[in-house]
């Protein structure tokens, strides 16, 4: 699988995630979260400036990601992220928003996005285990961008 088809994958196949990073003691945190764009430069999410997520980044900015899809009674897929994650600032508010519709639902008032403090964050490299699963048959990747 290329990169661009595997960040592809991600941003709009699998989309919600669970997000690993270290806390300010180096201890781990996860939280759940939507991976919502992809392009050449990686893939992209928001979070509030100030709420934890943000805070364990700026500490921080390692990643790892990991998201599922299916059962392993048919077909399952998992796939595993570890990448660099740097803020990439509020321009990308309106794209996100377009892509991902229900955002509007939380943050009904676009003019209030930066009010919000609501910044987007790009993961712009890493390395992706690809695992798919069907029946006996195993099949892994390891991709990277």
């Amino acid at each position: 699988m290329e990169a661009k088809e595997c960040l592809r994958a991600i941003a709009e196949d699998l989309k919600t995630c669970v997000i690993a990073t270290i806390d300010e003691d180096n201890k781990p945190v996860t939280a759940v979260i939507d991976i919502m764009d992809h392009d050449e430069n990686g893939l992209y999410f928001l979070t509030g400036k100030g709420k934890g997520l943000y805070n364990r980044l700026q500490h921080c900015p390692y990643v790892a990601v990991t998201l599922t899809k299916g059962s392993l009674d048919t077909e399952y897929l998992a796939v595993s992220l570890r990448g660099h994650a740097v803020e990439a600032g509020p321009d990308r508010l309106p794209v996100l928003f377009e892509k991902n519709p229900f955002m509007y639902k939380l943050y009904p008032d676009s003019s209030k996005w930066e009010d919000a403090g609501l910044t987007v964050f790009n993961i712009d490299t890493g390395s992706v285990e690809w695992l798919t699963m069907s029946g006996p048959k195993m099949n892994r990747e390891i991709i990277t961008f």
